[in-house]
């Protein structure tokens, strides 16, 4: 692989990373509205959640760049490969707490933005191990979006760790 190209899938997959930030994809259906916490309970539960992945999140990102400056894109590979079943596991605990009653749709709609997350790991891991820069190009812009749409929804909902990038 090139220099330049090795570039490019290292910003790619650390953008990835960074988006993948915290989140889930499920539109909360079937939660029981009788066991619904206050906003502040909920924020406070999933921020937590969140708090863990920044933790997974950052260990994986010292295993990505250790990765890209061997110019090892197999490495970024597995680094992903290792982060995405834990990352996952999180987003599992966030689809299981109950939203607040009444905030249903809106905590469903942070959720459906970062829905993609472990999606688009699995493609970026297999993009990276073919060197398909223009997969991880097309997954990069997605994600970066994704992000912002994230960060917007969160911020505006009140959660301090979840789907925020500060």
């Amino acid at each position: 692989m090139t220099h330049g190209r090795s570039s490019i899938l290292a910003a790619l997959a650390l953008t990835s990373l960074l988006a993948a930030g915290c989140g889930g994809g499920d539109d909360g259906g079937g939660k029981a509205a009788a066991s619904a916490p206050s906003k502040s309970e909920y924020v406070r539960s999933a921020d937590r959640v969140c708090s863990q992945v920044r933790v997974l999140l950052n260990s994986a990102n010292v295993e990505l760049a250790k990765a890209f400056n061997e110019k090892k894109a197999g490495g970024a590979a597995d680094a992903l490969d290792r982060f995405t079943p834990k990352f996952s596991a999180k987003v599992e605990q966030l689809r299981k707490l109950p939203p607040p009653s009444g905030d249903e749709a809106q905590v469903a709609g942070v959720l459906r933005v970062m829905a993609t997350q472990v999606d688009a790991l699995k493609r970026e891991s297999r993009a990276l191990r073919a060197e398909d820069s223009k997969s991880l190009e097309a997954i990069g812009k997605v994600q970066q979006q994704a992000f912002k749409d994230a960060d917007r929804l969160a911020r505006q909902y009140g959660f301090h760790v979840c789907g925020r990038s500060t």
